[in-house]
């Protein structure tokens, strides 16, 4: 269950005992179902079983228990408190820092907290607008994005503007009065080049050798660019990646990070199909045709299988998975009520 613009868990049914938003987890051998805790976008660590999860506005953390454990007690206090709706947050790749924002209505601030020393600093503070943060893989710079401030006005949802934005590298630990963010790159002004809200969370990556993937309809199309993380020169230009007249709508990252895996309507305005491309150049390549639909690309630990939901014009969607010689599996639903309860394999 999801809560709604103002922030309340719906309740359809008008249940007297209400209607509860909770952090679940499933043991894929066993199918058993394991509550975590009360609230939403839990982030698992990437070196731990601790996650972070939102609730009223602040972060809390939880651990998912080891396999036939007990559930264990929920805190009985946030992560840390802080001003400010928090969210958006992120682990570093080692798991010692958590990157978040720090919502202010006409301003809001970047932040990292460190686990080991229960400390949180603020980024470059200002009365700008400052978002998405995303932390290098090296864990040692911290990429976001940045609008100017509205004034009084505060933010406006969903609502998209020409309000410009830019992308803002800084680097992380040592001494603070000694840091200051950078511009990497800066939209211009006309309306196609306002952010790209409906990108969500694609709308700024980290790739390897010090790339930055982001999402941009700057030229009337959304699309996503690369762009080094250089000072100056022909690095800060950004390279189109998913060129012609058309749009990217999911993508996922190969394991080494240096190709990315997208749906787009390139080549067929009526379906979507899966392309991939470096990042550091090279025109993308087709991974599916046809006459189906493709989308929400996985990309194995191997980094040359993948995965992803496909359908034909008229049946339910399967799993469709491409082994590394290539040859296609299929991964077929039973659907009861509406909710898939097994699944089988169909191999072509």
């Amino acid at each position: 269950v999801r809560e709604n613009s103002a922030r309340e868990v719906p309740n359809p049914t008008s249940d007297p005992a209400g209607a509860v938003q909770a952090i679940l987890a499933v043991e894929i051998a066993t199918g058993r179902i394991i509550p975590i805790a009360r609230g939403d976008r839990p982030l698992v660590s990437p070196v731990s079983r601790q996650l972070v999860y939102q609730r009223d506005g602040l972060l809390w953390l939880g651990e998912i228990p080891v396999d036939g454990a007990a559930r264990r007690k929920e805190p009985e206090a946030p992560l840390f408190l802080a001003r400010g709706q928090i969210d958006s947050a992120q682990w570093s790749p080692g798991g010692e820092r958590l990157a978040f924002v720090s919502q202010r209505r006409t301003h809001s601030l970047i932040g990292i907290y460190d686990v080991a020393g229960r400390r949180v600093e603020y980024l470059e503070p200002s009365v700008d607008r400052d978002s998405l943060p995303r932390l290098s893989l090296d864990g040692r710079r911290v990429a976001f994005l940045r609008q100017p401030t509205r004034e009084t006005t505060g933010r406006q949802g969903d609502v998209e503007s020409t309000d410009p934005w830019s992308i803002m590298v800084l680097e992380v630990g040592g001494e603070s009065q000694n840091r200051t963010a950078r511009e990497v790159w800066r939209s211009g002004i006309e309306p196609t080049d306002a952010m790209p809200l409906i990108a969500g969370e694609n709308r700024l990556h980290w790739a390897a050798d010090d790339q930055l993937v982001f999402a941009s309809e700057m030229d009337g199309w959304l699309h996503l660019y690369a762009i080094g993380t250089q000072s100056g020169g022909e690095a800060s230009q950004p390279r189109l990646l998913t060129p012609g007249p058309c749009e990217f709508e999911e993508m996922a990252w190969t394991p080494a990070r240096r190709e990315v895996v997208f749906s787009s309507n390139c080549g067929d305005l009526h379906r979507r199909h899966l392309w991939r491309v470096g990042v550091t150049g090279g025109s993308p390549s087709p991974v599916t045709t046809g006459t189906g639909l493709e989308w929400r690309p996985v990309a194995l630990a191997n980094g040359s299988e993948l995965a992803w939901l496909s359908s034909p014009d008229r049946e339910p969607a399967a799993i469709r998975w491409k082994s590394d010689d290539g040859q296609l599996h299929d991964y077929w639903f039973t659907y009861v009520q509406g909710m898939a309860i097994t699944v089988g394999l169909l191999d072509e």
